[in-house]
């Protein structure tokens, strides 16, 4: 298969178009999609300074993902399995959403191992982690279970399932001593023992994703100098304990993108390309 994921290997939107299209390389005049979880904010935040004519849109993923197929859209931090299934798409490179072993919160919960699960209810804000469930079970649990997508699996618990994947705040702050809580991103690196990108600025062929660089790394930058000051206010928005929220942004998500990072992504798109038509 193609070496999706290595920068070297794809145009990321740099250079002449193929079809003949015209390059938007005017930062401020994009439309952005941004999803609002607490893990974007230190990728996010900041845009509206940095880029003061730029339009953001707030929405949920799979709508942002329809956007930004439809040209509603520039650019969106959209799972990264969008990569896989839309190949002409590029990112902007050096930033993501990661983690390098526990992410705090992409987390399956069990009453039972998860080698004997049948159900599993898959939480429909993530098409990524989802997807990475569906290869760890296959390939590292060696099992296969059914799934069903639900917005907010841990509504219903375990009803008519025996595991509950779960994406972000829900999970965070379950604390039930009779449910087995698996972190799905140390799951994967005992799996692969490589990093795992959750989600990228994610741009449509005619954008120079270049442009956008240096831009979009100030707001990084910024964001991560405030990520005290944003767990504090997740903190009190969410009614949860700040140390909950410190732990998730200093800890266990990661928003660099380097070589293993990319290593990690190439390893997903060719481990998920034969479970992709399952999705």
């Amino acid at each position: 298969m193609p070496d999706r994921g290595l920068p070297e290997k794809r145009n990321h939107g740099v250079g002449p178009l193929k079809n003949g299209g015209v390059l938007l390389t005017n930062p401020d005049a994009l439309r952005i999609g941004v999803v609002e979880f607490p893990n974007t904010r230190p990728l996010a935040d900041f845009l509206p300074e940095i880029l003061p004519n730029a339009r953001i849109i707030l929405d949920i993923p799979s709508r942002l993902a329809k956007k930004l197929d439809a040209g509603e859209l520039d650019v969106a931090l959209l799972s990264s399995i969008e990569l896989l299934r839309r190949p002409e798409y590029g990112f902007v490179p050096g930033m993501g959403i990661c983690s390098d072993g526990p992410a705090g919160s992409a987390l399956l919960f069990t009453r039972i191992d998860p080698r004997e699960v049948k159900q599993v209810a898959l939480d429909g804000a993530s098409l990524s982690t989802a997807m990475m469930t569906r290869i760890v079970f296959a390939e590292y649990w060696r099992t296969t279970p059914h799934y069903t997508t639900r917005l907010s699996p841990l509504r219903d618990r375990f009803q008519s399932v025996d595991a509950v994947l779960t994406i972000g705040y829900p999970g965070l702050v379950v604390n039930d001593p009779t449910v087995r809580k698996i972190d799905m991103g140390e799951t994967w690196k005992a799996y692969c023992n490589l990093p795992f990108i959750y989600a990228l600025w994610i741009v449509r062929p005619e954008i120079d994703a270049a442009a956008l660089e240096e831009p979009f790394a100030e707001a990084k930058r910024r964001g991560l100098e405030e990520r005290e000051r944003i767990a504090r206010d997740c903190a009190e928005k969410n009614g949860s304990p700040y140390a909950v929220y410190h732990t998730h942004f200093f800890q266990n998500i990661r928003y660099d993108v380097g070589e293993r990072e990319l290593a990690g992504m190439k390893f997903f798109f060719e481990k998920g390309e034969k479970y992709l038509s399952e999705q």
